[in-house]
């Protein structure tokens, strides 16, 4: 806004835009406009149109004020388009202000400006449009512009001549330029519009640059000015500067023209800045949470990395939780309970922590804690313990009540990590043996989970071999129909035969490849080898009971959706009676989903298969489901069989005998598993269990071997201690 106090003013606009500085306005188009406004109460003012929107009206909050009681507060809009002003009544959408607009004398809604228009707003106020091209000012033209405002306005009477300074029209600028010598010494300056500026004024001048400005940007700006070249070479940084509104940041751009003047330009960038931070911010942190994310705590651990190589004391400790069962709330509530959910934990946690320990969440619901400055890892484990006491209080959300609970992994600098990797790696590791002990705990990471954790990933390569180059084989372990003593089938054991360490147990490897879901591909690699099997001794026996082929399958398997497909396959390549296949399933595959168990199971009904419950009695053992499950037997685990040798208050004998007598009140047969002499073969028989399979009767079998025991005929049964010495364990 500028005060319009004579023609002189007209005068001086064409030298001001010859000065140097007319450098700044050459970013601006080639052809601007101003509007020159004139009412009763004050004198004419000039606004540069260098903005593509302005409102008119007698509102402090519009762009241009005309404090006339003729106008309304919208009483017009100016809009660029296509680099041409239009003048609308009231505002763009159509609300029209109370008095109108007239332009050259005629009633307008809406006009495409000219230069030279004039635009009557009520009857005491009045603007003009000017055209500026080139960043010139034609002098004479301007005058009998302001001539004709004047002719127009009431007032005018009162319209006096007076000097006016040219900087007043450049301070329609915002930056603040200043012109300087060699020295710093400060020779003209441009005043800024933005008020932060404010102390910035003609007093400068003469003045040393060091005198008004921070010493290191005064340094910063002579530094460029020694450095600048002949070419105008723009220098630029970013500073901050003393203003009335506190400290700003400025951007300062130093610059020479062709007659090497100097000009220093001081730009407030707040906004900039502004926009920056909340940029930086958004990128550090979680947009659910609003907690640092993966990001910011890496950054904040590779400067506690080498702040603790430099002071030897100061220690921390890093917290790695991730909730437990999380999955199955999203898949089974919904994602946004999920994020809710989260939320809620991640304030939980917060208050267990010390105001100066350090949160983050990395993803997913693992979230990770640094305790900074503390004395041993002792402190990290109550403030772990505090946590899981926390979160263990019942939760309620959306009617929904949740028993939320994590498991913790603990590592400790002290192990003189190099970088977070390293951290994350060995918090994962101990968070990970967290949740395979029971989860809903926390332990803190050794050397000794380190190696076991480099010996779990070397064995899953191993893994992964071993299915390339086929090094797995089966072994048969004969089923024995304890009325008859007569071998009614096999079960199919798997072995792994390493070419490195040998026979490697089932127990050493078959919970790897169940973590690592190899167990799925080693899975249908064991069933199909026992299929081919099977078909072989169906072919040679001349049995008139033909031999039927026990198979495990794992909870992974059991899921897969190649399962039923697979069996189907194989059913038909080898030509198999779907009788003679029977799959064994734990009691924990049944009750981790009964409703997806019970379609499954229905489907392997469905195909012929006979379906057997591993281990009864050592998982959940929940009655209800054997009646509710299509299973045609029960294996009573060999704990139990063991346990009628060494309970003196005959429990195991009691046990065994409420078992076999609840499986045929429901119809079903029953296998004991772990017969290891003649007392529990007589013991098994009294209690009528229908079959029978241990080493009383033969440990499991090569191929050879077992093929060797399908032909022969007599005391089959007698232990051949030469045979495989593996202990009985299933896939």
């Amino acid at each position: 806004m500028i005060n319009v106090q004579s023609k002189r003013t007209l005068e001086h606009i064409s030298q001001i835009l010859e000065t140097p500085i007319s450098f700044n306005l050459q970013r601006q188009p080639s052809k601007k406009y101003a509007l020159a406004v004139k009412d009763q109460d004050e004198e004419p003012k000039l606004f540069f149109l260098t903005k593509n929107k302005y409102t008119v009206g007698r509102d402090a909050s519009n762009n241009i004020r005309i404090m006339s009681a003729g106008v309304s507060r919208y009483h017009a809009t100016l809009h660029r388009s296509q680099d041409l002003f239009w003048i609308t009544d009231g505002v763009i959408k159509g609300k029209l202000s109370t008095n109108g607009i007239a332009i050259n004398h005629k009633k307008c809604y809406s006009r495409k400006l000219r230069d030279g228009d004039l635009i009557t707003f009520s009857n005491d106020a009045c603007a003009l449009l000017v055209e500026i091209r080139n960043n010139e000012l034609n002098t004479v033209s301007i005058e009998d512009t302001f001539q004709k405002l004047q002719s127009f306005c009431k007032g005018n009477e009162d319209f006096q001549e007076a000097p006016a300074d040219t900087r007043v029209f450049l301070r329609m600028l915002p930056e603040l330029m200043l012109q300087v010598d060699s020295n710093g010494t400060i020779l003209k300056v441009k005043e800024s519009s933005d008020s932060i500026f404010s102390r910035y004024n003609q007093e400068l001048i003469n003045e040393s640059i060091f005198k008004c400005f921070p010493a290191e940007v005064s340094r910063r700006v002579i530094s460029s000015i020694d450095n600048i070249d002949n070419s105008r070479c723009l220098k630029n940084f970013d500073c901050k500067i003393e203003t009335d509104e506190g400290k700003v940041p400025c951007e300062v751009q130093i610059t020479v023209d062709e007659e090497q003047a100097i000009f220093v330009i001081f730009r407030n960038i707040s906004g900039r800045k502004k926009l920056e931070n909340r940029l930086r911010h958004d990128a550090l942190h979680d947009p659910l949470t609003k907690l640092p994310n993966r990001s910011f705590f890496a950054n904040r651990i590779e400067f506690l990395i080498q702040h603790e190589k430099i002071h030897k004391d100061c220690h921390f400790a890093v917290l790695l939780l991730d909730l437990d069962h999380f999955k199955v709330i999203n898949d089974s509530l919904g994602h946004p309970i999920g994020d809710q959910l989260i939320v809620r934990i991640s304030k939980r946690i917060k208050d267990c922590l010390r105001p100066k320990d350090f949160m983050a969440r990395l993803g997913g619901d693992e979230f990770a804690i640094i305790l900074e400055q503390i004395e041993d890892v002792n402190e990290a484990v109550n403030i772990a313990k505090r946590i899981q006491v926390k979160l263990s209080n019942p939760l309620m959300l959306n009617h929904y009540e949740l028993l939320p609970s994590a498991s913790i992994g603990i590592t400790h600098s002290n192990f003189n990590y190099e970088n977070v990797n390293e951290i994350l790696r060995d918090a994962d590791i101990a968070m990970y043996q967290a949740k395979s002990s029971g989860r809903s705990r926390f332990e803190v990471f050794d050397q000794a989970m380190h190696q076991k954790a480099l010996a779990s990933l070397r064995l899953d390569s191993d893994l992964k071999n071993a299915i390339k180059n086929q090094e797995f084989k089966l072994v048969y372990q004969p089923i024995i129909c304890l009325k008859t003593q007569k071998l009614i089938g096999f079960e199919a054991l798997i072995r792994w035969l390493h070419p490195e360490r040998g026979l490697v147990s089932p127990e050493e490897f078959i919970r790897q490849a169940e973590e690592s879901g190899l167990i799925i591909a080693i899975g249908e690699w064991a069933l199909e080898a026992a299929c081919r099997q099977l078909q072989t001794w169906n072919q040679m026996s001349g049995t008139d009971i033909p031999l039927a082929m026990t198979v495990n399958v794992s909870s992974k398997q059991f899921s897969s959706p190649h399962l039923i497909p697979h069996i189907t396959d194989l059913l038909h390549k080898y030509q198999l009676d779907p009788n003679w296949l029977k799959l064994e399933i734990t009691e924990s595959i049944i009750m981790e989903n009964s409703k997806f168990s019970a379609d499954i199971f229905n489907q392997i009904r469905n195909l012929g298969l006979q379906i057997c419950i591993d281990d009864f009695g050592t998982g959940y053992s929940s009655l209800s489901y054997l009646h509710r499950f299509p299973i045609d037997a029960l294996k009573i685990d060999r704990s139990f069989i063991l346990e009628m040798d060494n309970s003196p208050d005959n429990t195991g004998f009691a046990i065994a005998q409420a078992v076999i007598g609840l499986a045929h009140n429901l119809g079903l047969k029953v296998i004991a598993e772990g017969v290891e002499s003649a007392r529990h073969l007589v013991w098994l028989r009294s209690f009528k269990c229908d079959f029978g399979q241990g080493y009383f009767f033969s440990r499991p079998l090569e191929e050879e071997k077992a093929t060797l025991l399908v032909q022969k005929k007599g005391n089959w049964w007698q232990r051949d201690n030469s045979s495989d010495s593996s202990s009985n364990n299933s896939l």
